[in-house]
C-alpha cells in the first residue's frame, strides 16, 4: 500500500490538477471513495501453517486464460491524458506481467493499435442507442482478438463528480481524441473521456463534457451484446446478489463487483463489502 501511495503522490506532482482530479476523484462528497479503500482494511487473512508448501505460485486460470497473477488491468478512459503512449503502454505492461488488459470504449487508442502489443485482451463496452454502430465495433473487437466483452451497466447517467465540475472541460492533448474503434474511415464520436459516443462530429472535439451513458438498458441487452459480438459477456457494475443472479440468467460469463470506483453513486456499498 505504501508503494501505491508513493506512486499516487508522484502522479499528483506531475499531472495538471484537472487531469489528476479526473482520474482520482469520486462522486458527491467522496464518502464511498474513502470507504472503498477502508473496507479492504477489514478483510483479514487467516494463515494456515505447516502445509509443506515451499514455493508459492500465484498463477490462476480465468475464463480460458492462464495468468501469472490474479490481478487484471481494469478499463480506464482517456489514458493519453496521463502519458503519450496511454493505453498502448498499459497493454504492453499487462502482457509483460502475464495478465489481462481491458480496453475502455472511451480509450484514446484504437482497439487495433492496442491489439498489436497486448497479450490477453478484453473490450469494455458502453452501450449506445445506435445498435448498428455498436455491433460493428464489437465485431471489429472480435476480429482483433478480444475474447470477452466487459459490459458496464452502472453508468446510465454520469455521477456528480464535484472535482470535475470545479475544473470544467478538460482540454485533450493536441492530436488526441476518444477512439471510435471503427477504423480510420469512421468519423469520431462526439465528446471526450467522460462522455458517451453520440454520433459524427467534425472536427473531433478536444474537450470532455460531463455527460453519461444510455439509461434504457435491461438484462435482455446482455444477450444482445453476446449475439452481436459472438463473444462471452462479462457484466461489470454488480453490487447485489440479486443482480448477480439476473446477470447469470441473462447469459453473462462472469460478473465484476464494482461501484465504478465510487465515481457514480456516493453513499453506495463499498466493493469489498458487496463482494462478500
Amino acid at each position: 500500500m505504501e508503494l501505491l501511495r508513493r506512486m499516487e503522490a508522484r502522479a499528483r506532482d506531475r499531472l495538471p490538477e484537472a487531469v489528476y482530479d479526473y482520474f482520482a476523484g469520486g462522486a458527491g462528497d467522496e464518502v464511498t471513495l474513502a470507504e472503498n479503500e477502508e473496507a479492504w482494511r477489514h478483510v483479514w487473512l487467516r494463515p494456515r501453517q505447516l502445509t509443506g508448501v515451499s514455493d508459492a505460485d500465484p498463477s490462476i486460470t480465468l475464463l480460458g486464460h492462464d495468468l501469472a497473477l490474479p490481478v487484471l488491468l481494469a478499463p480506464a478512459a482517456a489514458q493519453r491524458l496521463l502519458h503519450p503512449d496511454g493505453e498502448v503502454a498499459a497493454a504492453r505492461a499487462a502482457a509483460a506481467a502475464g495478465t489481462i488488459f481491458c480496453l475502455s470504449t472511451r480509450a484514446t487508442a484504437d482497439l487495433a493499435e492496442v491489439a498489436e502489443v497486448a497479450g490477453p485482451r478484453w473490450f469494455q463496452l458502453y452501450m449506445h442507442p445506435d445498435r448498428d454502430r455498436v455491433a460493428r465495433m464489437l465485431l471489429r473487437a472480435a476480429e482483433h482478438g478480444y475474447d470477452q466483452v466487459v459490459m458496464t451497466i452502472d453508468l446510465p447517467v454520469a455521477g456528480r463528480r464535484e472535482r470535475e465540475l470545479r475544473h470544467g472541460l478538460i482540454p485533450m492533448p493536441e492530436g488526441v481524441a476518444v477512439a471510435t474503434h471503427l477504423g480510420q474511415d469512421e468519423p469520431e464520436f462526439e465528446g471526450g473521456p467522460g462522455s458517451p459516443a453520440t454520433g459524427p462530429a467534425a472536427p473531433p472535439p478536444r474537450e470532455k463534457p460531463a455527460v453519461g451513458g444510455w439509461a434504457a438498458l435491461t438484462w435482455e441487452d446482455v444477450g444482445w451484446v453476446a449475439e452481436a459480438s459472438g463473444l462471452p459477456v462479462v457484466v461489470k457494475g454488480v453490487l447485489t446478489a440479486q443482480d448477480a443472479e439476473l446477470a447469470v440468467q441473462g447469459g453473462a460469463s462472469a460478473i465484476v463487483v464494482s461501484n465504478h470506483g465510487a465515481r457514480q453513486v456516493d453513499g453506495c456499498v463499498p466493493t469489498a463489502v458487496a463482494l462478500r
